[in-house]
């Protein structure tokens, strides 16, 4: 089963997605801004996070830490 990173800031639509993709097998983590999917991405070796994302789903537009400039850390 893939696993995805998703990162949305807006609840209803990071809820939607994450159930849709839930309903199709995926095993979704959430996170609500930025600054948590960095936190997930960049935590430490032995994360569980960061040793079983396939996939990174992320808004463009959010407080803080947009999308982008995660994607531009890794």
């Amino acid at each position: 089963m893939a696993a995805i990173l998703l990162a949305e800031d807006d609840d209803s639509m990071r809820s939607m997605l994450a159930l849709m993709l839930m309903e199709e097998g995926y095993e979704v983590t959430e996170c609500q801004d930025g600054l948590e999917l960095m936190e997930r991405l960049h935590g430490d070796a032995s994360s569980s996070i960061q040793r079983s994302v396939d996939l990174v789903i992320t808004d463009i537009r959010m407080p803080a830490v947009t999308g982008m400039e995660v994607l531009e850390g890794l």
